[in-house]
């Protein structure tokens, strides 16, 4: 990254590392490298000030028994990368994790993308555009065995990817809806908030906690 000179090209860098080798620092690091580009905190602080969606507060229980460690991680395609996944120590000690750009098919095995005997995977697999083409998006979550699925919800859009499912705790009993969202940069936002509004008001209000994450790739086009 010497002589970076554009804003926010470090993350873009950063990004496009597949494995950890030959990634490691030449030089002392200094913190000035990395420029942050002003528009998006803006852009970041618009966002949280501005109601884009409708959102309904309802007053739940807290679940002070129950600490989590979720994770979440653009995959950008689980086959080739599903090693590197299964040996980093951080995913392992997740309760949750959420995968976006999994590119799985229906015709991917669960047991092949299965974490650990610890984990069962959750997946909403993503048609190709045209039948030449690989698939992309798809989002997938390992659970950890303490929790079951209670019920796996149909999402009908087409606009995004998205899987929500009711998790309960088997000692505890205690509800958790986990949602995990991709969407391409390419959608139209209306289209996206319109379709991602609709999806959540489709999910039944339950007795605990909503986990929404993904990739929203929400821009002010």
């Amino acid at each position: 990254m010497l002589g970076l000179t554009e804003l926010a090209k470090c993350i873009q860098l950063l990004s496009r590392v597949k494995t950890h080798e030959g990634l490691y620092l030449i030089k002392e690091f200094r913190r000035e490298t990395i420029k942050v580009n002003t528009d998006v905190i803006q852009e970041m602080q618009r966002l949280s000030s501005t109601k884009l969606l409708k959102v309904h507060t309802l007053q739940v229980p807290r679940i002070p028994d129950i600490f989590l460690n979720l994770s979440l991680l653009n995959i950008n395609s689980l086959k080739p990368h599903f090693e590197c996944l299964c040996s980093e120590e951080n995913i392992h000690t997740s309760d949750i994790v959420f995968l976006t750009e999994a590119w799985l098919q229906s015709n991917h095995c669960d047991e092949t993308y299965e974490l650990g005997p610890n984990y069962q995977i959750y997946r909403q697999d993503r048609k190709p555009v045209r039948s030449n083409l690989n698939p992309h998006g798809a989002v997938a979550i390992p659970v950890d065995h303490k929790f079951h699925v209670k019920h796996q919800f149909q999402t009908n859009t087409s606009a995004f990817d998205c899987l929500a499912t009711l998790l309960e705790h088997r000692s505890t009993l205690h509800r958790i809806m986990v949602v995990c969202v991709y969407n391409s940069p390419r959608t139209n936002q209306k289209t996206f908030l319109h379709d991602f509004d609709r999806v959540l008001s489709s999910l039944p209000v339950h007795n605990g906690p909503t986990l929404l994450a993904g990739d929203f790739n929400v821009n002010n086009r």
